[in-house]
């Protein structure tokens, strides 16, 4: 063990009382190694990945998309599902009532298998949640033993979910909650640069989105209170990878410009690429059925399809983290805009 870990829970065994030298280190390690192996052994079910992806529109709504693979430890009937992007919102966020997001779409789901293709099979179960306002949530009927994986997708979209420059706080943000022993957390994050149309001097000059702030990374625990720093993803031994960050001021001026970004790594062209397939994904979402009726009713398509617009300039983050907390949010920060006449 490093010589500073070993120090480090040298430090920490005697704020936590274990006073005696000679088993300080092994008794804190022993305890602590038991609980994380316990909870990834006895937790109903675990994510061996977990993927998630949002989009921020020019219009202040947010598109969501997670997809997890899961390893069943006990046996299933059902596969509880839940949604929450107002937790933060509730936490004194200032807002008033009519102001609180309306959902456009919510969509849950899960396959028998990993890395099956959703769109070309059946899933064992589908749910859409017509009734909670808050949050949403479903109990999907899997019926599946212990060992058995599974590949649960979440689809969701609402309406007016920013909130603009002149209240509370000078950021926003969406949150990711470890709520499941998880592992290989991705994190991608876009947020239209057209957001910020009223902050610029020049809507159509791009050296205004370039004095726009790139979006940034937070921690929270369960109970919203926020870690100082990013102290959590430098751990050496679960450290987080670089993150993507930038912004995208436009799709390539030309031939040769698209031919650069073919030979090189562009992580704008990876950003695109996710774009496209949540595009897709919710195009096709909104004409299916499920047993309970139409995912979209029909009468709401057309605000859906409005409020969908994928940008050709944006910022974005992405992030990995091999084995993320349990009971931590990940959170992903833009900054306010002002909000267009």
């Amino acid at each position: 063990m490093p010589e500073d870990l070993w120090a480090f829970l040298g430090r920490l065994g005697e704020q936590l009382g274990y006073s005696d030298p000679r088993g300080l280190h092994s008794r804190l390690v022993r305890e602590m190694v038991s609980a994380a192996a316990t909870r990834w052994q006895e937790s109903p079910y675990v994510a061996r990945s977990a993927k998630n992806l949002v989009l921020v529109t020019r219009d202040g709504h947010l598109f969501y998309r997670q997809i997890q693979v899961l390893k069943l430890n006990k046996k299933r009937d059902k596969l509880p599902c839940l949604l929450d992007f107002h937790a933060s919102r509730r936490a004194g966020s200032g807002e008033p009532a009519k102001l609180q997001p309306r959902w456009l779409l919510n969509h849950f789901a899960a396959w028998h298998g990993e890395g099956v293709l959703i769109t070309a099979k059946e899933p064992l179960d589908a749910w859409v949640d017509r009734q909670g306002t808050d949050f949403k949530m479903a109990d999907l009927l899997v019926d599946q033993g212990p060992e058995r994986i599974l590949t649960r997708e979440i689809v969701a979209g609402l309406q007016d979910y920013v909130h603009w420059k002149g209240r509370q706080r000078e950021d926003d943000r969406v949150d990711f909650p470890i709520d499941i022993p998880t592992l290989n957390l991705e994190i991608i994050v876009i947020v239209d640069t057209d957001l910020y149309r009223k902050t610029a001097i020049k809507e159509t000059d791009k050296q205004d989105k370039q004095e726009i702030a790139n979006l940034k990374v937070e921690f929270r625990n369960r109970e919203l209170a926020r870690f100082e720093g990013d102290i959590l993803g430098r751990d050496n031994f679960n450290r987080m990878s670089p993150p993507l960050l930038g912004k995208c001021l436009g799709k390539p001026s030309g031939p040769e410009d698209e031919k650069i970004r073919k030979r090189t790594p562009d992580p704008e062209a990876e950003m695109r690429k996710s774009l496209d397939e949540l595009k897709t994904r919710i195009e096709l979402l909104a004409q299916a059925k499920i047993k309970g009726g139409p995912v979209v009713p029909p009468k709401e398509r057309e605000a859906l399809r409005d409020a969908l617009k994928i940008p050709e300039s944006f910022l974005y983050y992405k992030l990995g983290w091999p084995s993320p907390y349990f009971g931590v949010e990940v959170g992903i920060q833009w900054e306010k805009p002002e909000k267009p006449e």
